[in-house]
């Protein structure tokens, strides 16, 4: 009876509102930190938008400053994907580590 009432709370917990998440990997060059959002670019051209950083990431690097801006660094981000109408991606950065 659990297994069932088990199966049945993750089946509906998927109908309305549900996530999708991933962890992702790149290489961006850092642009800059506006209105709690970091920014970064790729040789390619494609902008990343990351609304949050974790505690442990935010330690390694200040953004707040012009110091790093134009730097490359190795991104490891959680990249969750939220099925409402607008589908929304929230992306998080679990770790960074400067190439340059």
């Amino acid at each position: 009876m659990k297994t069932i009432l088990l199966i049945l709370t993750f089946a509906l917990s998927g109908l309305n509102g549900s996530a999708t998440q991933e962890t992702m990997k790149l290489n961006g060059l850092f642009d800059k930190y506006e209105n709690g959002v970091y920014y970064f670019s790729t040789y390619e051209g494609d902008t990343y938008q990351f609304q949050e950083i974790t505690e442990e990431a935010s330690k390694l690097y200040d953004f707040s400053g012009s110091e790093n801006v134009g730097l490359l660094f190795a991104i490891t981000y959680n990249s969750e994907l939220k099925e409402t109408p607008n589908k929304i991606e929230y992306n998080t950065i679990t770790n960074i580590i400067k190439l340059q």
